[in-house]
């Protein structure tokens, strides 16, 4: 069995990700179908072909999203349901007003009140963006722990320059991530895995 992407419980552990991977299922991403709020009423479209495995006292399935029709209900789903985000990343507009250049390093994500909410990585092979004084750049950020809908106040780390704090409203749970960057010597043999703390590119 071969599938772009595979949905399967979050409590289940890497090694029962490798055993799926044993019997031939590639597991390019999971995700528990639950965290799609109502989803219930999607799932009697859900036929056995989509299935692997079901569990009906957790109402919890492995399926099978490359078939159509299942990225069909999933889509349905979530727009219906605006619960989750399929992009789960903090999209970020930065001007340097500072006179030298700044490199930013990290995203610190607070609550109106002044506490920390998440912190977050840069979304680049450096993990860093940098900027001349005066310039505009967009990157990502990938939080390391779950935002419910609030009002939330951004800031930066970065080094030199001058950047300006910036408040976003969330009305949808943003998700952590994980960033992992894979280099030319991982392959099927060595790959690159959550527990993997980083991975250099190697030329």
């Amino acid at each position: 069995m071969n599938f772009d992407l595979v949905i399967v419980l979050p409590l289940l552990k890497r090694s029962d990700i490798e055993y799926l991977e044993d019997h031939g299922v590639v597991v390019l991403g999971y995700l528990s179908i639950t965290t799609i709020g109502g989803w219930e009423p999607w799932s009697s479209n859900v036929t056995s072909d989509m299935i692997i495995e079901y569990w009906s006292t957790w109402n919890e399935a492995i399926v099978n999203v490359s078939h159509t029709k299942w990225r069909d209900i999933v889509r349905e789903a979530v727009t219906a349901t605006s619960y989750i985000s399929l992009h789960p990343y903090l999209k970020l507009y930065i001007r340097n007003i500072g006179t030298s250049k700044a490199t930013i390093t990290s995203v610190y994500v607070k609550k109106t009140n002044g506490n920390l909410a998440a912190t977050g990585a840069i979304v680049t092979a450096s993990r860093e963006v940098e900027l001349e004084a005066g310039e505009v750049a967009s990157f990502n950020a990938i939080l390391k722990e779950s935002l419910p809908p609030d009002v939330y106040i951004v800031k930066v780390v970065a080094t030199r320059g001058s950047i300006a704090t910036q408040g976003f409203k969330l009305e949808h749970n943003l998700f952590k991530g994980i960033v992992m960057n894979v280099t030319e010597s991982n392959n099927e043999n060595n790959k690159v895995t959550a527990e993997d703390e980083y991975a250099e590119y190697e030329v």
